[in-house]
């Protein structure tokens, strides 16, 4: 079964890469006005208000959601990174996590089956040791997995919060990702990610998604993508709505051959790849309606989109 860390990979390079690239506001989803999931670490209210588009330049925004991701992540796997280093074993209580004096940590493993399990993190206010800065957290992580040699099911729960530094500034992860992974070679995977919310907070960086469904497939040296989701960050002051009407294929180490990304708000901005496009250009980029951009090489915003797809795909399904 594929590993968690491979998992979080793909959605962090992926997901944000590609939500993220085109900037843009977002109104609520195409579903018709369903109620949109709750968010709890939210400090300015971001998920009530769409961010705006009004000028070409407001799509630059949106790469700072993906900057206050990325160092949000390195967070989260260096906390991982010490846990391990200094582990002791499991289904026990584990106090050589946090340093002398300062809390605790109890981490309990089950194994059910040769590909199936579940293991949990309990923080109690516990000052994690060896982290290079001071680091402290309460809460909860539980990990469950399930399938065979070719498909696995990874279901992981965030209820995290706590405080970093000297000035012990507020940091949170709150939330639920589930992915459905199907390895049956190293050139047919895919990958299915699901969340109803998930949030992080450090400091003053504000990330999250809500309502989130994405697919991401590679099948002999090609891709496909699909989406939808709420992107919702203090890069961009509110959420935007993030959908492919036509879902985005083509060779991983070249420019889509088709595809439709639509980020929709108090404006809309659209990318349209390859034969989408109706015309020569590899990418067309809309706002509001109007052509901005036709351009005749892959759009340099879209992280996953262009000529680095490859490397980034074999990263993200790497273990």
């Amino acid at each position: 079964m594929p590993s968690r860390i491979a998992f979080r990979r793909i959605f962090t390079v992926t997901t944000l890469g590609l939500l993220t690239a085109c900037g843009g506001g977002g109104g609520g989803s195409d579903d018709g006005g369903s109620p949109q999931t709750p968010l709890s670490l939210d400090p300015n209210n971001y998920g009530s208000n769409p961010a705006p588009i009004r000028q070409v330049s407001d799509l630059d925004r949106s790469v700072g959601v993906y900057d206050d991701l990325t160092e949000i992540q390195t967070l989260v796997d260096d906390v991982e990174y010490a846990l391990s280093s200094t582990a002791v074993g499991y289904s026990a209580t584990a106090s050589d996590y946090c340093s002398q004096e300062a809390g605790n940590l109890e981490i309990k493993e089950e194994n059910t089956g040769p590909y199936s399990g579940r293991i949990s993190y309990r923080f109690d206010d516990c000052q994690v040791a060896g982290y290079r800065e001071t680091l402290w957290l309460d809460g909860t992580l539980v990990i469950e997995g399930s399938g065979d040699e070719v498909q696995g099911t990874i279901k992981e729960t965030y209820a995290i919060t706590g405080r970093i530094g000297a000035d012990g500034a507020p940091l949170g992860i709150n939330g639920t990702l589930t992915s459905r992974i199907t390895e049956r070679s190293y050139d047919d995977q895919s990958i299915e990610i699901t969340s109803p919310a998930m949030e992080y907070l450090l400091r003053s960086k504000y990330v999250a998604i809500r309502d989130s469904r994405m697919s991401v497939a590679i099948k002999n040296d090609n891709f496909s993508l699909s989406m939808q989701s709420d992107l919702i960050g203090s890069a961009i002051g509110g959420f935007v709505t993030v959908t492919t009407p036509v879902t985005i294929s083509g060779p991983l180490n070249g420019c889509p051959t088709q595809g439709h990304m639509k980020m929709t708000g108090d404006g809309v901005v659209e990318a349209r790849y390859g034969q989408t496009t109706g015309t020569a250009a590899a990418v067309e980029i809309l706002l509001n309606g109007s052509q901005v951009q036709n351009l005749e090489g892959c759009y340099d915003g879209l992280p996953m989109i262009g000529g680095d797809s490859e490397a980034r795909v074999a990263t993200a399904f790497s273990g």
